[in-house]
């Protein structure tokens, strides 16, 4: 009986889990993988198109492997329910209390997977560097041309996504392009997107930084794993030593997110480019956004290039004839504006 509870309360808070979270399963990520994730890692496909050859009638046709890989992903995530029930003891406690309890920690759980989410997703996008601003006048007219970027790339167009804070949001909202989810068909309802605009499905999310303004992507090349390493429960603590007649409700979640291809998440920033400038070997960045906290760079000499270093004013990188140096700028989140380039000529 215990065990068939403890099946029953991490659907319940599954679903919760479900229904609350903006980056949901199968629609944002997919959740494909080999192996168990509480062995800490699990094997995870690198999607790749197959290779199409000609067909002979007399021999046949060349044989070929597929041309996707398998890659790592970490479960790092970890993250515990443990919210006390002070005066019942776990077979007492009213039914009402527990319903409560569930749906607080599927909300808890959902806010914290979709945070996490939102942290691979800012560190792996592709940025399309803007030099102005975005606004309600030029918001379609940057998705057309995300879309566009992804098409080159042949991410496919049915199941494109687009993540959108919610100042940029009110944009899309006075956009005549926008068309609302109540006029769409119900397999757009049921993904929970707000609507439609320039081919992508359009979801509200919080969780971006105010400068992250749209992150656009495809979830076949976005991954989430995710398992109860201990279901959730209702745990007597009378032997704890500090509570008595109380009880608790205890679960542990844990995940891991991996975007496997850049090129398949981009991202439109509220950070401006910024500009780099060579004079006598000497490389000086310029921040030309208001919310740039600081900007990063790397040289390439030859055919190598060397690691993303933190710009400093004070003592400015040097190059040789020929190098090259590409800068992008950044803000207290970390949000990164595109990246722009200069060579020693």
């Amino acid at each position: 009986m215990a065990v068939a509870l403890q099946d029953r309360y991490s659907k319940l808070v599954e679903a919760k889990l479900a229904a609350e979270i903006v980056q949901k399963d199968g629609v944002i990520w997919n959740n494909d993988y080999e192996g168990d994730p509480k062995a800490g890692a699990v094997k995870i496909p690198v999607r790749g198109n197959a290779q199409v050859v000609s067909y002979d009638k007399q021999n046949g046709a060349t044989k070929s492997f597929t041309n996707g890989s398998y890659d790592t992903l970490a479960i790092d995530k970890d993250y515990a329910v443990n919210e006390v029930i002070d005066g019942y003891d776990a077979a007492a406690v009213p039914d009402n209390i527990v319903a409560n309890r569930l749906d607080a920690a599927g909300e808890g759980l959902a806010l914290q997977q979709n945070t996490d989410g939102t942290v691979e997703l800012l560190d792996k996008a592709t940025v399309a560097g803007q030099s102005s601003a975005t606004s309600k006048s030029n918001i379609y007219e940057r998705l057309v041309d995300i879309g566009t970027t992804m098409s080159k790339d042949y991410v496919p167009k049915t199941g494109r996504w687009a993540l959108v804070n919610p100042d940029t949001m009110a944009f899309i909202r006075k956009s005549a392009e926008f068309t609302a989810a109540s006029q769409l068909g119900d397999t757009v309802k049921q993904t929970g997107a707000v609507g439609m605009i320039a081919g992508f499905m359009v979801f509200e999310d919080a969780t971006l930084p105010a400068h992250a303004n749209v992150i656009c992507g495809h979830k076949n090349w976005c991954c989430r794993v995710k398992e109860w390493a201990v279901n959730v429960h209702l745990q007597s603590l009378d032997g704890s030593g500090t509570y008595i007649g109380a009880s608790a409700v205890q679960g542990r979640r844990i995940y891991g997110h991996k975007v496997t291809n850049s090129k398949a998440v981009v991202m439109d920033s509220g950070v401006l480019l910024p500009t780099v400038a060579i004079a006598s070997h000497t490389a000086t960045v310029t921040l030309t956004s208001t919310n740039a906290t600081g900007a990063k760079y790397r040289i390439k000499h030859g055919d190598a290039w060397g690691n993303w270093t933190t710009y400093n004013g004070s003592s400015k990188p040097t190059t040789q004839a020929g190098d090259t140096i590409e800068v992008y700028g950044f803000d207290a989140d970390g949000v990164r504006s595109g990246i722009v380039s200069q060579i020693d000529s």
